[in-house]
């Protein structure tokens, strides 16, 4: 389902929309809508009230009524109008908290979806298009709160035309038994009228909301535009990570050239809009005032032949007001709410699509003695939209307990590799097998239980450090402290003097710390080690280090692992130092395998020409 914003819809579509909408926003608080449209009610009845008493007290004064039965029923209507009153602030209240916890849960939606989505999709061209017209459609009108408000005025228009109509019954009663013929035919003038005018308002607000919709959407410069432009407005691109960057680069002059760009397509757009909406405004406020005078012309003709008291004519010509008003904004709101819904799909759209990998359900067996083992059969991998493999025909056995170095240039596919072990992707052809068995089969979470991985680009996160290392808001602090001493980080307590409730980073505590980058690597392998798996893969955590401190890193950690078994996966060497078996990879394939000494009896192998380009750096 790919949304086109730009192509007219027809009214039963808009409907469909909308009941979309709602479905989902029913799911997340029960009885929204239900209570909104109580709170609605109430208020409608609130204003009707005003005009009855003013009406009610007009005629009982020209009826010569006594003060007291004056004073009486105008205490009886101010008694119901104030519990009226606290009825809607009473009701109002938690409507709020539901309308807020609707926002929160649409959030929550959209980023639960992208964290528990396939790992594949993620990286796909589909995601990328459908979170950049997400950005685009969802820049405007409050959200998802923009809808539940329309809700609230679609309502209440409801409630003021279902109102008016029933107090103006007594009128066209009137009319009628008076056989009334002028004020008949009037009435019907002004509603035929109305009905034609209200039919010009629609095509108005057509003609606005498709000049709104065909704003050029381009994927490449206009996006890039919004992006850059968006991240200077939210600080984003000013955060301490970006500020050294665009410092000594000059970033500014670049951005402030995007954000001019952005300013005057904007404002060209924005005078266009504009333009449409004062006019269809107009249109609208043109068509209620018509509404108004001919409903006081009317009401007036008809108490003029003393068909109604006069004090009634300000009940019955401000109900009229109220029911034309209400047509009015009742086109407008829902105008409004159709395109709200109809720009929500894109995120729906995204809510909706369906994984592609297997979703396995059976259990991993549990071993204490971890005697797993890992098969890649015949494994080929194409990224999605790649037109070449990745991975191509890869066969390989993980033995429990080994220690194996990945090595190969840059690009070669050792890291895909780890991502088809840790069942982030599924293999385009062939099989992964844990003893014996497909690793489809499993349940997905379960699965990865057994592994801890330090990626190249792993992520620390603005919290606590003890929280960066368990993954959780709760944990065993003695083990924590184990595993950062393991990892050879030092708590240094003038710098982090609160201990593990540390801070890292200032994104959300201003006393939190920086750290440097192989304080970061250690803080990762820290978080590796507390989780206990059987399998515990380095995906080039220390690219950024000199080969040296890689290799003091790798010592370290070897040491750690035990008899763990360990993948180390990297394009420099120093790791092939603590493994009997390494596995060379060139171009997605796998070229070599064997011990450091077996390989480097083939000079004419990718092993022998990387060790000599970097050996060097580890002779002493």
């Amino acid at each position: 389902m790919t949304t086109d914003l730009t192509s007219k819809i027809s009214l039963k579509q808009k409907w469909i929309n909308i009941k979309k909408v709602f479905s989902y926003i029913n799911k997340m608080e029960k009885g929204y809508f239900v209570l909104a449209a109580v709170i609605q009610a109430i208020n409608a009845t609130i204003s009707f009230m005003a005009l009855i008493l003013s009406a009610t007290v007009l005629n009982m004064i020209s009826a010569g009524k006594s003060a007291k039965e004056i004073i009486s029923t105008i205490f009886i209507f101010l008694t119901v109008y104030l519990l009226l009153n606290i009825s809607s602030a009473y009701c109002g209240r938690h409507l709020v908290v539901k309308r807020e916890s609707i926002g929160t849960k649409w959030q929550y939606m959209v980023t639960n979806k992208m964290m528990d989505m396939d790992y594949s999709l993620t990286e796909s061209p589909l995601i990328s298009e459908i979170r950049q017209r997400m950005q685009k459609d969802l820049n405007w009108g409050g959200g998802i709160y923009g809808v539940l408000y329309q809700y609230d005025g679609l309502v209440i228009d409801l409630f003021f035309i279902i109102g008016a109509v029933i107090i103006n019954i007594p009128i066209v009663y009137s009319i009628i038994s008076s056989k009334n013929m002028i004020g008949l035919v009037m009435i019907l003038i002004v509603y035929i009228v109305s009905i034609i005018l209200v039919k010009w308002q629609v095509k108005k607000l057509e003609r606005y909301q498709s000049r709104l919709l065909n704003e050029p959407y381009e994927p490449g410069e206009q996006a890039k535009r919004y992006s850059l432009t968006w991240g200077m407005a939210t600080g984003e691109l000013y955060e301490y990570k970006n500020g050294k960057d665009v410092r000594i680069y000059n970033g500014y002059q670049l951005f402030d050239q995007y954000t001019y760009e952005r300013i005057e397509a904007q404002r060209e757009y924005t005078h266009r809009t504009g333009k449409m909406a004062a006019q269809a405004k107009s249109m609208g406020d043109g068509i209620k005032g018509f509404m108004y005078a001919s409903g006081y012309f009317v009401v007036g003709f008809i108490t003029l032949g003393g068909s109604i008291a006069v004090g009634s004519l300000v009940q019955y010509a401000g109900a009229m007001q109220n029911m034309f008003s209400g047509i009015v904004n009742l086109v407008w709101n829902f105008w409004d709410m159709a395109l709200s819904a109809r720009k929500h799909l894109s995120t729906l759209e995204l809510i909706e699509l369906q994984d592609e990998m297997y979703k396995g359900k059976l259990p991993v067996e549990k071993r204490s003695d971890n005697e797993y083992e890992i098969e890649f059969d015949h494994v080929f991998f194409k990224y999605p939209g790649a037109e070449e493999y990745a991975i191509e025909d890869f066969s390989l056995k993980i033995k429990v307990g080994e220690k194996m170095a990945v090595v190969g240039m840059n690009g070669s596919g050792k890291t895909t590799m780890i991502k088809l072990l840790c069942k982030l992707y599924e293999p385009t052809k062939g099989r992964i097998l844990l003893n014996g068995v497909d690793i489809r089969k499993f349940d997905a979470d379960e699965y990865r239980k057994l592994f801890s991985v330090v990626f190249q680009d792993f992520q620390l996160f603005s919290l606590e450090l003890g929280e960066n290392v368990s993954g959780s808001e709760k944990y065993d602090r003695e083990k924590v402290t184990d595993c950062l001493g393991k990892a050879g980080f030092i708590i240094n307590q003038e710098k982090m003097n609160n201990g593990l409730e540390t801070y890292l980073y200032k994104n959300y505590d201003d006393s939190g710390v920086e750290i440097s980058g192989g304080e970061a690597q250690k803080i990762a392998i820290a978080r590796a080690l507390y989780k206990e798996a059987p399998f515990i893969l380095l995906d080039e955590p220390t690219a950024s280090l000199d080969p040296l401190a890689e290799n003091e890193i790798y010592s370290r950690f070897d040491n750690i692992v035990g008899t763990k078994t360990a993948i180390y996966i990297s394009h420099r060497l120093s790791s092939c130092k603590f493994c009997n078996d390494i596995v060379v990879f060139d171009h997605g394939k796998l070229i070599q395998r064997g011990s450091h000494e077996e390989l480097l009896k083939d000079i004419h192998g990718k092993y022998y020409e990387m060790w000599n380009a970097q050996a060097k750096y580890y002779q002493t």
